[in-house]
């Protein structure tokens, strides 16, 4: 994918350190810790979270 991206001449692509890469919540909580520090405010969000999703509820694309 890497690669492929790579050769596309129209856009850049960046690509985060490993060691950015592990946890997902870290990189939540930093987008959340700069939107606060940027007092960007939401009133109310446009979605709900559901952190116990089961899988058989999902269908396949």
């Amino acid at each position: 994918l890497r690669t492929r991206l790579d050769a596309m001449p129209t856009i850049n692509v960046y690509y985060p350190r490993p060691e950015f890469c592990s946890d997902n919540g870290a990189m939540i909580a930093f987008a959340g810790a700069m939107r606060q520090s940027a007092m960007v405010k939401q009133d109310k969000p446009s979605f709900s979270a559901r952190p116990r999703w089961p899988l058989d509820e999902l269908s396949a694309p």
